[in-house]
Formats: C-alpha cells, structure tokens, sequence
C-alpha cells in the first residue's frame, strides 16, 4: 500500500512538472520594467534597424539587424588565412578562406556558428534580454563601492 502512495505521489509531481515545462512563466512586472528602462537608455528600438562593428579577442565583428532578419560575420586572419563566417536567420553558417567558400562538418558549422551569435547576442546587451527565452525576476537591490543598483535573475 505504501508503495503505490509513494509511486503514485511520483507519477503526479513528474506529470505536474511536465506540464508546466512547456508553459512559459510571464516576467516579473517589476524585472519588466527595469530591463525596459535599460533598454531604452543603451537605445531602445535602435536595437531594431543597426549596423554595428566591434572587435573582440583578437576577431572583428559586424552585426547588422533589419527588424527581425539578422546577420552576424566574424572575420580574423591565422595560419590558414583570412577566415570569415557568416550567420543570418535566412540560411545557416558560412565560412570564406581567403574569399573562398570552405565546407566544414555539420557539427563544425553549428560550433562556429554558436560562437558567432554567443558573442554578438551579449554585444547587443540588454535588448536581447527581452527575447521570449528570458524570464526574468527582480531579485532586491545590491550595493557596490555605494552605488545601488537592481539585482535582476
């Protein structure tokens, strides 16, 4: 008897927890609202038609977004050229040699291609922390060297 308690007491908090894996849990209003405010004061919907261009680790960037189509180019030069990598949202990555089409392994392009959007998603901080994957939540207030500042999680 006790066994099927405790079994069935499992099956129901595993059910329960998968069907609440696929709902989204709305924002905090508050976490909301400070990640707006930030967002308007680095730009706001600027974010939405910009051409940047920025270098990091020894690599240049540019990230070039029209409203929702997007696309992100890496370029540096080493031992076997000039290397160049291209992401869009239209079609997966590509990679120049020396301006020269390079194939690489499904598993290669997916690799460079995480490494392209990874670095460009934390240059475009904090627009991108209204992308529907963020859930946020206002954790208090945090004091540093006597500045206070929000602590958002």
């Amino acid at each position: 008897m006790k066994l099927k308690i405790v079994i069935s007491v499992f099956i129901t908090g595993f059910l329960v927890t998968c069907s609440q894996g696929n709902k989204k849990q709305p924002s905090n209003p508050k976490a909301q609202a400070i990640v707006e405010k930030a967002i308007t004061a680095h730009g706001g919907k600027n974010y939405m038609d910009v051409k940047i261009n920025f270098d990091f680790r020894d690599k240049s960037y540019e990230a070039i977004r029209k409203g929702k189509d997007f696309t992100y180019t890496r370029s540096f030069t080493d031992s076997v050229g000039t290397i160049s990598d291209t992401l869009s949202n239209k079609k997966s990555l590509i990679r120049h040699v020396d301006g020269l089409a390079f194939n690489l392994s499904d598993e290669e392009s997916k690799k460079y291609a995480d490494s392209v959007n990874s670095v460009v998603y934390f240059a475009l901080m904090p627009y991108n922390l209204n992308d529907p994957a963020v859930l946020k939540e206002y954790k208090g207030e945090a004091t540093i060297k006597g500045k206070t500042y929000h602590k958002i999680f």
